[in-house]
């Protein structure tokens, strides 16, 4: 069992360094690659660790890295705070390059066919997106939360195991940027909400005066419902 554990956190490290490497293109002649087997090779690293009786200092020090990636995700790259803020639609529509077929062969997407997954599932929950290292962003993610009770809070920076327990409501990140360089998002604070058959997102700026306008915005609207 030990060293199924050892082999895990090996593969975590590899990982570790995978995601941190840069393709620095292709330099001289190019030969067929043999490759060891990976299980192998792992293997073959432990013993020479346990020979040398570093084993567990490597050991704690893989366990260190993981644990500190966990609690603080690297930063998205790309997303800057709010300099000027803009609205747009994002369309989520995809091709799909395929049929399609339920588990009775029955084919319910052609090949080529464009298909809006907003028309089977709605987007129930609004979602913030915030650099959570920034105290301004916190607080317009809690203006935010008034109007938008159900919403998510993604942070693109920052430690969202410790927010979460500071703040006592669920707090997600966005791994390796996936979503916002999907819905095109380059600043935050951001939020998205369906129109329609669409995506809509509004980069806003967080300082005090662009707050207190929130705030009254929402002031106003709440009272034309009321009046209503």
């Amino acid at each position: 069992m030990a060293k199924t554990w050892l082999i895990f956190f090996f593969l975590i490290e590899m990982c570790l360094r995978a995601a941190q490497a840069k393709d620095l293109g292709t330099f001289g002649a190019m030969f067929p690659i043999e490759e060891n087997n990976l299980l192998d090779v792992i293997q073959a690293r432990l013993a020479k660790l346990q020979q040398e009786g570093t084993l567990e200092r490597h050991q704690q020090n893989i366990q260190s890295k993981v644990k500190k990636r966990i609690e603080r995700p690297q930063a998205v790259e790309g997303i800057i705070h709010t300099v000027q803020p803009r609205t747009y639609t994002f369309d989520p529509s995809i091709t799909v390059t395929k049929d399609l077929k339920d588990h009775q062969g029955t084919v319910f997407y052609q090949k080529g066919q464009r298909v809006n997954p907003l028309e089977t599932r709605a987007l129930t929950k609004s979602l913030l997106f915030i650099d959570g290292d920034e105290s301004t962003h916190l607080t317009w993610a809690f203006f935010m939360l008034k109007g938008h009770p159900l919403a998510k809070v993604i942070l693109v920076k920052g430690a969202p195991l410790q927010m979460m327990k500071d703040l006592g409501i669920p707090i997600f990140f966005d791994q390796f940027g996936k979503i916002t360089h999907k819905l095109g998002i380059k600043q935050v604070p951001a939020i998205v909400t369906q129109e329609g058959m669409l995506l809509k997102v509004e980069e806003q700026k967080a300082d005090a005066d662009s707050l207190v306008a929130t705030r009254h915005q929402e002031t106003r609207s709440i009272n034309a419902k009321t009046r209503r």
